[in-house]
């Protein structure tokens, strides 16, 4: 399992930063994380002005640490606001270090907008309720997406049918499939606009 080989520290997974944005005099990164089950990891943020010669980020300015704890799946989500300056238009990377030490190398590099981006995890718990499906999801708030639905993955093309279509006010949201009756297996995505 991620997190937890044999090997330089234990191959502990490095996070993901899935949204950067500079948002009046403070800057937003989010991301997530996946290691061992019920876990608690510390994800250290740097940013940086340009990649190396090389295209990686890696930890030129201290940003911030966030602390997380993974759930019963080893998956966690963070998210880390500075409000020292808005530093959109520099990359941002990020490490976990597990409460054993156990240090991740740093993550692919990412650059900040000036605005926030639209952004959807799937969380678990996973549930069949009988005739339906439900998950919970967090998404970036104020922006429209639209939830998809697909039965057979290997089709080419894959035939992804709109379920239903929200606009975010909250970050977390709770969200049950009631048109999955004649469905014993289904697939989500989400897209926005």
């Amino acid at each position: 399992h991620a997190g937890f080989e044999a090997g330089p520290d234990d191959w502990q997974d490095y996070p993901v930063i899935t949204n950067a944005f500079g948002y009046a005099g403070s800057t937003i990164v989010e991301g997530n994380f996946s290691s061992l089950p019920n876990g608690i990891y510390f994800i250290d943020l740097y940013n940086n002005a340009a990649p190396d010669n090389f295209g990686y980020v890696e930890g030129q300015s201290y940003f911030g640490t966030v602390p997380v704890a993974t759930d019963s799946s080893g998956d966690a989500l963070f998210a880390c606001t500075n409000g020292a300056a808005n530093f959109s238009g520099q990359y941002f990377s990020a490490t976990a270090t597990a409460a054993t030490g156990d240090s991740s190398e740093f993550s692919p590099g990412v650059l900040a907008s000036n605005a926030p981006a639209p952004s959807a995890a799937f969380s678990a718990p996973y549930r069949w309720l009988g005739n339906q499906f439900a998950f919970n999801l967090t998404l970036a708030t104020n922006f429209s997406y639209r939830i998809q639905a697909a039965t057979n993955l290997a089709a080419t093309p894959v035939q992804w049918m709109d379920v239903a279509t929200v606009t975010a006010t909250n970050s977390s949201l709770l969200f049950t499939d009631r048109t999955a009756l004649d469905y014993r297996t289904r697939f989500y995505r989400i897209v926005s606009p």
